[in-house]
């Protein structure tokens, strides 16, 4: 196959076709290959007639994708293998044509306002203002900028072939900004990629991907997207089973059976997904607080665990609304495991554990021996505050001048990465 492969490879370069083109071809033959654990040139017409049929049934993919697969296999099996190929016993299915998504202009400009970072701004304003693709706007050059003409050269766009569009002021505005706002100039690309934009290639077009997806979800237009969600969340499910990564208990367990998996995925697509997001109502900081609970102490302690039996979970709670009284709860086990779940701590959170002399259960006894050995008092006395340190909280004192903070500027995480941090001489009271 390796060498199958590479003769194929030669056949697309000699004949100049697009790096998208030629990963597409070699990924089908690989794909057709691999479906009957034999080498494609050991395989015939017949093969190709059933590879044909199970990706229209088992894997449910659309027109246009097995016309490409076909239109690979018929490039190998005619330029590779030197062999005939009859499009009347591999006919190209029907296509099937669907009529974008448009946006109207309001939606598009809350679209571009709620990108997540300036550089996603400029991105987005890059796509809709000059109408490229992602490839196009991710492969500009800077001298493909014409300020002086107000136009976009765009190179090697679809089919390779080079066209210019309109450069407008408030895009040209834009780039200047975030040209200005760069560390280090890029001499090639407009849009280099890497964290710091300071590489000597491109972004993908995963970014611009990305910066589109965010955004929408942002402003409330991810429901337009409702269809690639789902072909993207079935496709993950699909690709989650074929590794082995998808486990199934109880009355899910006949599903680990692929005609059964496959039989359920299909009716996923039976009727319409509505994907719906929106920020929370108390906020990043209401989040913070409620998490913040559960940094200290587990969502339940094994105290107020009572009995396990018959798949059942009895334990304590405290009735908050009859003056915190005990009662009994038993849930079954599924349930009472989903509404533990909901309290794990996310990625990223780590819980505070207390040892020695801190912890909880000798702490009571620990600390005023501490005290009495250090010769103070469990109950040391607080200074006063001055009215004015009353007023003003201390973290909002410069720990240079201290004089009072005030808030000028929100930085997202992104933006502290390309802004250096503010010089001790230069801080004002």
């Amino acid at each position: 196959m390796n060498q199958l492969r590479q003769l194929m490879l030669e056949e697309l370069q000699r004949r100049n076709f697009a790096a998208t083109t030629i990963r597409t071809y070699l990924h089908g033959v690989t794909h057709f290959s691999r479906y009957f654990r034999r080498p494609p040139d050991q395989l015939g017409p017949k093969d190709i007639r059933k590879y044909q049929a199970m990706l229209f049934t088992k894997l449910k993919y659309s027109p246009n994708t097995v016309t490409l697969r076909l239109a690979s296999l018929r490039f190998f099996y005619i330029h590779v293998l030197k062999r005939n190929w009859s499009i009347a016993e591999t006919p190209y299915p029907k296509k099937v044509r669907h009529l974008p998504g448009v946006l109207s202009q309001a939606e598009v400009a809350r679209l571009i306002d709620a990108a997540d970072t300036p550089f996603h701004r400029v991105l987005l304003m890059t796509l809709y203002a000059t109408g490229a693709r992602r490839a196009e706007a991710a492969n500009l050059k800077v001298s493909d900028i014409d300020s002086q003409r107000m136009v976009v050269h765009i190179r090697e766009g679809k089919g390779g072939r080079d066209r210019d569009v309109m450069l407008s002021p408030k895009l040209l505005e834009a780039l200047r900004d975030y040209w200005r706002g760069l560390r280090r100039k890029p001499k090639e690309w407009l849009f280099p990629g890497n964290r710091w934009h300071t590489s000597s290639h491109p972004v993908t077009t995963k970014v611009l991907w990305s910066a589109c997806q965010i955004a929408a979800e942002r402003a409330g237009l991810a429901q337009k997207n409702s269809r690639v969600f789902r072909g993207k969340f079935v496709a993950g499910l699909r690709n989650a089973f074929h590794r082995g990564a998808l486990k199934f208990h109880g009355d899910l367990l006949p599903l680990a059976q692929p005609r059964a998996f496959a039989a359920w995925r299909r009716v996923l697509f039976r009727q319409d997904w509505v994907v719906y997001s929106k920020r929370p109502f108390g906020g990043p900081e209401h989040a913070l607080r409620y998490l913040g609970a559960y940094t200290h102490r587990a969502a339940i302690s094994n105290s107020r665990l009572v009995a396990l039996a018959d798949g059942n979970v009895t334990f304590r709670w405290r009735d908050s609304a009859h003056s915190n009284r005990k009662r009994l709860m038993t849930l079954p086990v599924e349930e009472f495991l989903r509404r533990f779940l909901l309290h794990l701590l996310p990625p990223g959170f780590v819980r505070i554990r207390n040892f020695g002399f801190l912890a909880n259960r000798r702490r009571a006894t620990l600390l005023p021996l501490c005290f009495e050995l250090l010769g103070g008092s469990e109950k040391r006395a607080v200074p006063e505050a001055s009215p004015s340190a009353q007023a003003t909280h201390s973290l909002w004192n410069c720990p240079v001048c201290g004089g009072t903070m005030h808030v000028v500027e929100r930085l997202s995480a992104a933006q502290l990465l390309l802004r250096s941090p503010p010089e001790a001489d230069r801080c004002a009271a």
